[in-house]
């Protein structure tokens, strides 16, 4: 049988004259073909948000959004512990038809495996997948003080250390990214073959995490922070694990999955709030949707060889 439509690779006329069992072999990989080039031709891009309810992560949600939403079957996912009522971008946001919210606790192994076999069993292949979560203070908000019910964070001494702040430091800033990597593993690669990214611009799929410049060892003057500094220090070593694992050939190396370690700059969020006074000294205190702008350009501009890299929001390298 001649599968019509199909002209890249006509068959030699030697071919022709060969057994029946080379032209059954012949026209079942010319099927493949067909079949598969059809199926990219309605392949959308895909993002999932971890952290995507507020802040830079929300900021960056909206960033992609404005960029594919012209493209068909895109889709964007929104992850968080809780759902905001009164903000404005959210709420506009997950009332577009090709924007999905879906609950998920970094806290909660189970709630981590749960999410993403839900987005996984919607869209196998994820061009992106950003975690923007993070946990450095345990501050009041309304009166910016530290609280008395959880442990004094950021520990200022050794003095201060205590378990149950650095598990729950770790938790959010290290072991949650790792956990990610795990349950999307199969979306990842999968897209690093056939996705979107892929296929458009022969890039591979991003595993992009927020990190931050005191976890760099090498410049680390001051101390202070130790569970902050050790658990971003100890999230740049799972991507740069990563990197590795998604590293394909011996050769030739191709990157099957990109993953790259982004500080946002100080940013004016909940999470830098009860030190923006002191930062600004010495810093510029950016707006989540400037640091967002930035840090989505160097995600969705990125190529294999950017892959293991710790970058800061302007794309300097920042030594680790």
């Amino acid at each position: 049988m001649i599968v019509e439509g199909v002209h890249a690779h006509p068959v030699p006329v030697m071919a022709c004259k060969r057994d029946e069992k080379y032209k059954y072999k012949y026209n079942l990989i010319m099927l493949k073909r067909l079949f598969s080039s059809q199926s990219t031709s309605v392949l959308g891009p895909v993002c999932v948000v971890v952290g995507g309810t507020r802040g830079i992560g929300l900021s960056m949600a909206k960033e992609w959004y404005d960029k594919y939403r012209g493209i068909e079957n895109s889709h964007l996912y929104l992850c968080g512990r809780t759902q905001p009522v009164n903000n404005e971008l959210y709420n506009k946001l997950i009332h577009k038809k090709n924007v999905s919210a879906i609950k998920l606790d970094l806290t909660q192994e189970d709630s981590i495996a749960y999410a993403a076999k839900k987005i996984q069993e919607q869209t196998p292949l994820i061009d992106y997948l950003i975690n923007t979560a993070g946990y450095l203070h345990s501050y009041d908000k309304k009166t910016n003080k530290p609280s008395d019910i959880f442990p004094n964070l950021p520990e200022r001494s050794f003095k201060h250390i205590t378990m149950d702040g650095m598990i729950h430091t770790f938790t959010i800033n290290a072991f949650a990214s790792a956990l990610l990597i795990k349950e999307f593993y199969q979306g990842l690669n999968q897209a690093g073959r056939k996705g979107y990214r892929k296929l458009t611009y022969n890039k591979p799929p991003v595993f992009a995490a927020l990190s931050a410049r005191v976890a760099s060892i090498t410049e680390n003057e001051s101390g202070g922070w130790t569970s902050y500094r050790a658990s971003k220090t100890a999230l740049n070593m799972i991507l740069k694990n990563a990197h590795y694992e998604f590293r394909k050939g011996l050769t030739n190396k191709q990157q099957q999955v990109s993953f790259l370690a982004l500080h946002p700059g100080t940013v004016d969020t909940d999470l830098s709030a009860p030190f923006q006074k002191m930062a600004k000294k010495k810093y510029t205190i950016l707006t989540p949707q400037q640091s967002a702008e930035k840090l989505f350009h160097i995600v969705t501009e990125s190529d294999q060889h950017d892959s293991g890299q710790f970058y800061d929001y302007n794309k300097d390298t920042i030594q680790y």
